[in-house]
C-alpha cells in the first residue's frame, strides 16, 4: 500500500487536477517510491505515516523534475547541473527521517504473521 495517494501529491504540487493517464503514472510511482521506502526499512518497522507521506512524494517530484535522468544538460551557451539523476531513491536525509523513531527506541507495530504463528 502507498504511503501517499494521488490527491495528496495533487495538493503539495500546486493543486492542479491531473488527466487520467498522468494520475494513473503518479499512483504507479507512489506505489514504486513506497515499495523502496519499505524495502530499506527494518523488519516490521513501519515508518510515521507523515514522514513516509513526505518522502515518497519527494521522491515522485524528483523523479517527475528529471524523467531522463540527466545530470546536466547545455542548450547553446546555457548549462545546468541537474541534483537528481531521475530515478526513484532516498536521500541520506530521507532515510534518517524514516528511521527517527526507530532508532530514538519509539514505539512502532510489529505485524505478525498468523500463518506463520500457527493460526488461520
Amino acid at each position: 500500500m502507498a504511503y501517499a495517494t494521488v490527491d495528496e501529491y495533487v495538493t503539495r504540487t500546486g493543486g492542479t487536477p491531473l488527466l487520467a493517464a498522468e494520475a494513473a503514472k503518479v499512483g504507479a510511482l507512489l506505489d514504486d517510491a513506497s515499495a523502496l521506502v519499505d524495502g530499506k526499512m527494518p523488519a516490521g518497522y513501519h515508518p510515521p505515516a507523515g514522514i513516509a507521506r513526505a518522502v515518497v512524494i519527494a521522491m515522485v517530484i524528483r523523479r517527475g523534475n528529471n524523467p531522463g535522468g540527466f545530470r546536466s544538460r547545455t542548450i547553446g551557451e546555457y548549462s545546468e547541473t541537474l541534483n537528481a539523476d531521475g530515478g526513484l531513491y532516498l536521500t541520506r536525509d530521507e532515510l534518517d527521517d524514516l528511521l527517527s523513531a526507530y532508532e530514538q527506541g519509539g514505539a512502532y507495530t510489529v505485524e505478525l504473521d498468523r500463518e506463520f504463528m500457527g493460526g488461520g
